[in-house]
């Protein structure tokens, strides 16, 4: 199976995925991302702030981009 790499990029900084995880294809490793914005932001509402600019940006094996999920996407908000 391909491997992905999830790497998290916000306004502070950038964290790089150095171990990367197999997946059967670029939907799983969305979904996977998906999954790994929505963790991450529900962290960030505990300590009582939210960054929707941030990102995470998937990469195959070779270190090509291959897709960024911008954390606003990855939630419905609604509002009065």
């Amino acid at each position: 199976m391909p491997q992905y790499y999830l790497h998290m990029r916000n306004g502070t900084g950038f964290v790089e995925d150095g171990q990367g995880q197999e997946f059967a294809g670029e939907d799983e490793a969305r979904q996977e991302a998906m999954l790994a914005a929505r963790d991450i932001m529900a962290g960030e509402l505990r300590a009582g702030a939210l960054d929707l600019t941030a990102r995470i940006e998937v990469t195959d094996a070779e270190g090509k981009l291959l897709f960024s999920l911008i954390f606003a996407d990855a939630v419905t908000i609604t509002s009065r």
